[in-house]
């Protein structure tokens, strides 16, 4: 993501702009769990804003990241190839995005 201005953001793949509450980082929602589960060896991409990602997901809630499925685990996977992980197949990536979301949102709902 690339900053735009101060507290907003811009996916270059996605195309989407997103204007990044600070307060909303901190709080729990599918974003940030999906955050959570990303394993900290895992390389960050570089110019990927992660926290603003993950507020955009938390500001969706449950029924947008749900409605969004595709587009998420799409971003996911396009920034895992900007990384060495480009070199494991994209369809095993695409795999595990899809069962890292699905269980952050089964978790918000839980937890709602």
């Amino acid at each position: 993501m690339t900053n735009i201005q101060g507290s907003a953001y811009m996916c270059e793949p996605c195309g989407i702009t997103q204007v990044v509450d600070p307060i909303s980082v901190n709080r729990y929602g599918v974003g940030t769990r999906l955050a959570k589960k990303i394993p900290a060896w895992m390389p960050k991409p570089r110019g990927c804003n992660c926290s603003g990602q993950a507020s955009w997901i938390n500001d969706l809630g449950v029924s947008g990241a749900e409605e969004k499925f595709d587009l998420i685990v799409d971003h996911l996977v396009s920034q895992s190839s900007k990384t060495w992980m480009r070199h494991s197949p994209e369809s095993l990536r695409r795999k595990t995005a899809a069962k890292w979301l699905r269980a952050a949102i089964d978790e918000e709902k839980a937890n709602q």
